[in-house]
């Protein structure tokens, strides 16, 4: 339910108020998971500060830890992998994109603006990535060059796609495939004990898409699918995201008159994003990601519609400016008026109101 429009001096006061309590945290806490000066913004305002806002002023994810996003097909796992390489790019990081799913081509990261031929970048396809084993141990070999200041990444789409060396050297039967199958998640448990070790002595940030299945062992409660790879996936992972659709609605779409027929069309899909885990900040927040067709994650509509609905007002707002009545006017306001910054940080401060308006204040308790 929305909580009504914060005034100008309450947001501020509880901006600063979060600031300061971020700069105690940290201070207090620095067993935290993760190189919190080294930052990978996700694309998404509201899911860079779903993941450590209340750690980090801005959000985003830290190096030297693992991240497995998973979901069902076609809800956005592969736009966010790609958008956290172009911002890893864009700050002068350097990248390895394994691709056992062979689903990544120039047109597509063109869209994201990567540049996988660029110095320190380098793309592998289903058979250069191979077997389990091969895929850990190119992660763990992987070289760009000389140390900087800047955190390097490595992403994988998808866990789900690779096989052990034994699945891949014959047929099997169904029994035979179900033991391999147990054997490679003992695999991944291996490649995945060592591998983390070496991500935060590097400081790199390892990022993996994984898909679900239903659950056949599935009881009355919980969910109704799990991540494949077995358990040691997500015991392994600093940071667990849950994609799925969003509901009600989970396309979006726009209308246009051409001759005097309203035609529609499907341009983008709504996806909910769960932090279902985090060794960073606290799980459990949810945001929804707007992901537009042959552009990427729409920040955006996402920050207008969060402002829109946390204040209750009918029209798109910023800064108490209106811009216009329907999304799309809204959108075209920001960007005509160049005020795509100012629009980030009103949400953040919002949501930082948000938040404080959560904060649970407790005495200490007697030992």
């Amino acid at each position: 339910m929305p909580v009504g429009r914060p005034k100008k001096s309450d947001l501020q006061e509880a901006t600063n108020q979060v600031i300061q309590e971020t700069e105690k945290t940290l201070e207090k806490e620095p067993e935290r998971e993760g190189d919190l000066t080294r930052v990978i913004s996700t694309g998404s305002t509201l899911l860079d500060l779903s993941i450590s806002g209340g750690v980090l002023p801005e959000g985003g994810i830290p190096g030297g830890i693992m991240v497995e996003i998973f979901g069902g097909e076609s809800t956005g796992k592969t736009a966010l992998l790609c958008e956290i390489c172009a911002s890893a790019q864009s700050k002068g990081g350097r990248g390895l994109f394994l691709d056992p799913e062979g689903r990544i081509n120039e047109i597509y990261s063109q869209i994201y603006g990567i540049d996988f031929y660029s110095a320190g970048w380098d793309i592998r396809g289903p058979e250069e990535v191979g077997s389990v084993e091969d895929f850990f141990s190119q992660i763990r070999k992987w070289e760009p060059g000389s140390s900087r200041d800047f955190l390097d990444v490595v992403v994988v789409d998808s866990l789900a796609a690779l096989a052990s060396e034994e699945e891949l050297k014959a047929a099997l039967s169904d029994e035979e495939k179900g033991m391999a199958a147990a054997r490679r998640a003992g695999k991944f448990s291996e490649g995945l004990r060592t591998t983390k070790a070496s991500l935060s002595k590097k400081s790199r940030l390892l990022v993996c898409s994984n898909q679900v299945r239903d659950d056949l062992n599935k009881r009355s409660f919980g969910p109704k699918d799990k991540a494949t790879g077995g358990r040691a996936i997500a015991f392994w992972a600093s940071l667990r995201i849950r994609v799925t659709p969003s509901y009600p609605k989970s396309k979006i779409s726009v209308s246009r008159t051409i001759n005097g027929t309203k035609v529609e069309r499907v341009v983008g899909i709504l996806s909910d994003c769960e932090v279902v885990k985090s060794s960073i900040d606290v799980p459990y927040r949810e945001c929804q990601v707007p992901i537009i067709f042959n552009y990427g994650i729409d920040d955006v509509r996402g920050c207008l519609s969060y402002l829109k609905e946390i204040r209750g007002t009918n029209g798109y707002e910023l800064n108490g400016r209106h811009l216009g009545g329907t999304i799309e006017t809204a959108i075209r306001s920001v960007e005509e008026n160049q005020l795509m910054k100012n629009l980030r940080q009103e949400t953040i401060n919002v949501w930082g109101f948000v938040e404080a308006e959560f904060k649970i204040s407790r005495k200490p308790k007697e030992r």
